[in-house]
């Protein structure tokens, strides 16, 4: 999931914001979200911090407020989230160079009076780029919808008993994919070293596990879940890469 997360004093503008989002995803079968908010409260804060799918954040600087500025700040140096992409938008360029020499790692500055509307989908171009080669993710179907899954998020997947579905356990919530585990475990392990196979029924990522108790056979996830479902043939496999993350 794309989340575009707008701020922007000017309603009317950021309205005409978003509808040039929806336009330009109009063309990609990605699935997204745009949220706008006119200024930046507490609603605003709540969706900064959600975890679910990847922020592409379009801040307002104004030459009165700059608020715009200590968000970016909030969100690299006290939420430490320097994967999301930030793109400044302001009225002039008074504040482009004092912006972008304050190492937030910001993706772009569009001054909504030149060509903001040419230049939007450019800065977008650019995020979705950063977007597929920075974030590892697992691509599934859904309605004909592509989902994107960022591996961070997924904590285990398991065979849904009796089914040919898998669930997709993730930090925010349940997905399903019609797939078998030992496909989704070979897409997996192209990719990526956190997951591993734990039985036929269960893939579990190595990140999110706290703790493994392999006296009782006792997996406990980050999340305070439990499964017992470990085989005995990947124990020592189990233990010995827990510790090499460790």
């Amino acid at each position: 999931m794309l989340n575009f997360i707008i701020c922007d004093h000017d309603k009317v503008y950021l309205k005409h914001i978003k509808k040039l989002i929806d336009n330009y995803m109009m063309s990609s079968d990605m699935d997204y979200a745009c949220f706008p908010f006119s200024n930046y409260n507490e609603c605003f804060m709540e969706q900064l911090n959600q975890e679910k799918g990847f922020n592409i954040f379009l801040l307002s600087i104004e030459q009165d407020n700059l608020e715009g500025l200590e968000k970016a700040h909030y969100i690299r140096e006290v939420a430490d989230d320097w994967v999301s992409v930030i793109i400044f938008m302001s009225a002039s360029n008074e504040y482009k160079f004092d912006t972008m020499t304050r190492h937030l790692y910001i993706l772009d500055y569009l001054n909504k009076l030149d060509h903001f509307d040419k230049n939007l989908p450019i800065a977008l171009d650019k995020a979705i780029k950063h977007y597929n080669q920075r974030r590892k993710a697992l691509s599934i179907e859904t309605n004909r919808i592509i989902k994107q899954i960022e591996y961070r998020h997924i904590v285990y997947i398991e065979k849904e008993p009796e089914s040919k579905i898998c669930r997709i356990r993730t930090t925010y919530g349940n997905e399903y994919v019609n797939k078998t585990i030992k496909s989704l475990a070979q897409e997996l392990e192209k990719d990526s070293s956190r997951f591993m196979k734990v039985n036929q029924s269960l893939i579990v990522n190595l990140d999110q596990i706290d703790n493994f108790d392999i006296n009782e056979t006792k997996l406990t996830f980050k999340n305070k879940e439990v499964s017992y479902l470990v085989s005995r043939n990947y124990k020592k496999e189990l233990i010995r890469r827990l510790k090499d993350k460790a």
